[in-house]
């Protein structure tokens, strides 16, 4: 699921605190409403209010998306997986590479049948 970058950045904020083991109730971010709202009706984030202060905590969907955002290896694999692997443009990818290789091979096919025949 690809986020907003005020979601992602929000997300991966509730991420580290989870994984050092505190989601306080005052934010060392600032709050903001329509973010928390939106990652809320994702299901990724609940909201409880104590003491009239908000109290974040993670689902297991948001726990596993923030630890795909906090690492660059699995946003690009996330990418991927949701923009490039069933793009058509593989189709003239592929198209294309073996045309370059059946041309690569009938080159290399002749430069050896000339090597072979100059002995």
């Amino acid at each position: 699921m690809r986020l907003p970058k005020d979601e992602r950045e929000t997300l991966v904020f509730y991420y580290t605190q989870f994984v050092a083991g505190e989601i306080p109730p005052t934010l060392k971010q600032p709050w903001d409403d329509n973010v928390h709202r939106r990652l809320d009706h994702r299901d990724l984030i609940n909201i409880t209010y104590v003491n009239h202060r908000p109290l974040v905590t993670l689902t297991q969907k948001g726990i596993d998306l923030g630890q795909i955002y906090n690492s660059w290896w699995l946003r690009i694999k996330l990418w991927y997986a949701e923009y490039i692997k069933d793009h058509p443009i593989w189709l003239i990818i592929s198209f294309i590479g073996g045309v370059i290789t059946g041309l690569l091979i009938n080159w290399l096919s002749t430069l050896f049948a000339k090597t072979q025949g100059a002995k």
